[in-house]
């Protein structure tokens, strides 16, 4: 066949499909041609801005072609690099000026959209396997070609690619607007390890049937407080607050999750299963990224109690940091420095307190002390209606704020009145005046959200609060702080605890010696107590940075340890207690130190 009508032929065949770039004079191969309506309708594109084909390319329904001009009169040969159309459709700029590529193919004849960073388009072999994860169909073979035809279409479609901005984070964005929720926007979020919490923020149910469950919470005011540091979240960067933790801490069963969840629910689902909520169980370095990843939006962290021992100076570490809205700097720049604007809600049987040794932290953390839910009926009813109807308060409020903040004066006057709460809970000792910048964020952001309609009942008063947070002095001193520790302890072993009840198997040869119990029930004073061995408490004391010589006095002082009288006249911190056959000198807590309930006939 003659060479000019084997050209013509060959281009024939690839119009069917859409435009081409041809050698072949008679088609104007010199220069680039409109993407065709075939490849248009495949990929779903925009009709407005025709993008190019760039010469030395085709483009069609069936896939990408590098074309090789033929040598002399011979006709363009036609090298497929891919099995599916592939185009770039949009550029996304983050807010670190870091660009991502929009990428469009079809897979069983539906299109389909990617975003991938910008350099890894560049990348070859990066590109491809990245692409190929998600369903490309190419080989490693082509990595160079398809990486010069991406080149070369945005290069031949500068102009006219559309440019967008990427969101990275949810809450404040640098335009600021605030994102509640994912959908609907261009997200994608900075690590891995956030893609599973940004799903969970999104809503569910309606804002009528969160208010009806949230009336349940009357009532309750520790319940009322998470709610409050839920909503309070998206008012730290208009005040100029630091983010900040709320620690809920104490014996299971109390409601404490529940009503952390409370204060999630304003925002996202409030369960772990549904993804926003998270576990101190996590490594640190993913406790992180998952505050990274909002930046005026609580975040709960449950079960505090998971803690490794080892970690504990590092967590320590983070609720210093955590004021600063600033991660800790690393090494090679992994990891390093992330920043984040939020409210952290943590629950567990362990306080946060514990972490650290030093007594700054007292300031940095909101320790709450009491049941957090009145009965276990409420908290069951609390926690089923926030599952059903969640992530409508917060939104709501947001607008409310963003309403105000964009009227005349509308910023100071948020401020001057978050200024006059914070007169009111200074309190009557330096932790509690370091602490009222912060409490006064819940307490404005409950009255805001009372007088929006938000909430459906009253805002609490200045003494309730302060009745809530300011620091006390049994709550920020030192041995209380380890007796909780001790008290933790013994909670999670109290199988480990002799009774007279205890089944007696010395004739099997099954009895323990004293020292392979933790300790032993008592009455005394028509009181059931707990005694237990002084090096175990001194152990689990060092573990937590505490030293047992340091706190026992005040124990004693406080009425949480008994003593006894030696015949000297020396007042020991200790009892003389039977375990099993025989009897050890232990340190034994009233009801005060360690409730334990009604009084039971173990002896003494």
């Amino acid at each position: 066949m003659h060479p000019k009508r084997m050209a013509a032929r060959s281009a024939r065949q690839l119009d069917g499909w859409c435009s081409v770039t041809t050698t072949v004079p008679q088609q104007a191969a010199d220069r680039a041609r409109t993407v065709s309506r075939a490849v248009i309708d495949a990929l779903d594109l925009d009709t407005e801005n025709r993008a190019c084909v760039p010469e030395g390319w085709a483009l069609t329904g069936k896939g990408v072609f590098l074309v090789r001009p033929g040598k002399g009169d011979l006709p363009p040969t036609y090298e497929r690099i891919t099995t599916t159309p592939l185009v770039i459709t949009r550029i996304l700029t983050a807010p670190d000026g870091g660009q991502s590529v929009e990428l469009a193919w079809t897979v069983q004849g539906r299109a389909v959209r990617h975003v991938i960073p910008h350099e890894t388009a560049k990348r070859g072999r990066e590109l491809i396997k990245a692409l190929g994860a998600l369903g490309l169909p190419t080989s490693e073979s082509y990595a160079s070609p398809v990486e010069k035809w991406l080149l070369a279409y945005e290069d031949e479609n500068s102009a006219t690619i559309p440019r967008a901005q990427l969101r990275r984070w949810l809450g404040w964005q640098p335009d600021g607007t605030f994102l509640s929720a994912p959908d609907g926007v261009d997200f994608q979020p900075s690590y891995e390890s956030q893609a599973t919490p940004a799903t969970g923020h999104r809503p569910a149910g309606t804002l009528k049937g969160w208010q009806e469950t949230a009336e349940l919470l009357e009532k309750q005011p520790i319940a009322r407080l998470c709610v409050a540091a839920g909503l309070g979240s998206p008012l730290l960067r208009p005040l100029g607050v630091g983010s900040t933790t709320v620690d809920i801490s104490g014996f299971s069963g109390r409601g404490k999750t529940t009503a952390a969840e409370g204060g999630i629910s304003t925002f996202m689902h409030p369960l772990e299963t549904g993804g926003a909520a998270y576990s101190w169980a996590s490594t640190l370095y993913m406790v992180e990224e998952r505050m990274n990843l909002v930046r005026g939006l609580p975040v709960l962290l449950d079960e505090s109690q998971h803690i490794k021992p080892g970690d504990r100076d590092r967590v320590g570490e983070l609720l210093y940091m955590i004021p600063t809205n600033r991660g800790r700097s690393r090494a090679k720049g992994w990891n390093s420095g992330l920043e984040w604007e939020c409210v952290i809600i943590s629950t567990g049987e362990q306080s946060l307190l514990t972490m650290n040794s030093h007594q700054g932290v007292s300031a940095r953390v909101h320790r709450v002390e009491g049941e957090p839910m009145s009965d276990a009926t409420t908290a069951n009813a609390v926690r089923a209606g926030f599952t059903r109807h969640h992530g409508h308060a917060g939104p709501a409020f947001v607008a409310k704020l963003t309403e105000l903040l964009a009227t005349d004066g509308g910023a100071e006057s948020l401020k001057a009145r978050h200024d006059a709460i914070t007169a009111k809970l200074v309190g009557d000792n330096p932790i509690s005046a370091r602490r009222s910048r912060t409490v006064a964020v819940f307490a404005l952001a409950e009255i805001l959200a009372s007088e929006w309609e938000i909430l459906p009942y009253a805002p609490m008063s200045p003494d309730e609060w302060l009745g809530l947070f300011a620091a006390s002095a049994e709550s920020d001193n030192r041995p209380e702080q380890a007796l909780n520790v001790v008290r933790e302890h013994i909670a999670t072993r109290m199988h480990e605890l002799w009774s007279k009840h205890t089944p007696d198997l010395t004739a099997a040869g099954m009895s323990r010696v004293p020292t392979q119990w933790l300790g032993a029930y008592t009455t005394r004073n028509g009181e059931q107590r707990i005694a237990v061995r002084p090096e175990a408490v001194k152990e689990v004391l060092q573990r937590a940075g505490f030293e047992l010589a340091a706190v026992i006095g005040r124990w004693v002082a406080d009425g949480y340890v008994s003593t006894s009288t030696e015949k000297s006249g020396k007042v020991r911190p200790r009892q003389r207690v039977r375990i099993g056959p025989a009897a050890a000198w232990l340190i034994e807590f009233t009801s005060a130190g360690f409730p334990v309930g009604s009084a039971a006939d173990d002896d003494e």
